[in-house]
């Protein structure tokens, strides 16, 4: 049949005007962190932890009130696929705080945080898309992890060992192109300031502590993507 152009032109329109550019769906910027101080404390730690030790969500659902480190103010970090022990990182001093704070109510067996993968999942998602105009799923705070600490120059192999990714090739599915805007930036076109360093860094595991074996794979499934490999 005959091509009407037109009508061709106006379909695409509506189709790119009603779907962001891919890049906004991606990772999450880190001068738009505070939008997680909107809901609760236990959201806000969550998101946090997310972004600055790159975590899976599925992993969040996992870590119980004695996986803090009080000595090495850090987090045990639950085991994932091919990774069989847990393994100790350091959140930013502000971070390990509010881990702190919700851990001081609940005892050393409970789960530190309240929600599960799915649940923290959709309420970032309804959160951006309610302030932001764009649906960003709890896996672009992993994203946005790992393209920060590229563009503030750590190295790919460093990332790549913190993330517990297997190779480096599955960096290059995690960095993106730097924007200097944030989200909240991206309707009005105004220029934000350059995001501080991070500070995050992998905490040495103490002299004679033991490392705890793999906990039994909880019956709640968090629906998180499979993404990458083990931690070499």
């Amino acid at each position: 049949p005959t091509v009407d152009l037109r009508l061709s032109k106006a379909i695409t329109r509506g189709v790119e005007a009603a779907s962001p550019p891919r890049n906004k769906q991606l990772w999450f910027h880190p001068l738009d962190l505070p939008i997680l101080s909107r809901v609760d404390a236990d959201f806000e730690a969550a998101g946090l932890l997310s972004f600055e030790l790159m975590l899976r969500a599925g992993q969040l659902e996992r870590i119980r009130v004695r996986d803090l480190d009080r000595v090495n103010r850090g987090v045990w970090c639950p085991p994932h696929k091919n990774v069989v022990n847990p393994y100790l990182r350091q959140p930013n001093p502000s971070t390990w705080q509010k881990l702190t704070s919700i851990a001081a109510l609940k005892g050393p067996n409970d789960l530190l945080f309240d929600r599960t993968a799915r649940e923290y999942s959709k309420m970032l998602g309804d959160l951006t898309e309610r302030e932001f105009g764009v649906r960003i799923t709890w896996h672009a705070l992993r994203r946005g992890g790992a393209t920060t600490r590229v563009h503030e120059g750590q190295s790919a192999e460093s990332v790549r060992h913190f993330g517990c990714w297997n190779t480096e090739k599955a960096i290059s599915h995690y960095v993106f192109p730097w924007n200097d805007a944030p989200i909240r930036c991206w309707h009005t076109g105004s220029t934000p300031p350059v995001p501080p360093p991070s500070t995050s860094t992998p905490a040495k595991k103490p002299a004679g502590k033991r490392v705890r074996f793999a906990e039994p794979q909880p019956t709640r499934r968090s629906g998180n993507r499979r993404d990458d490999g083990p931690c070499a």
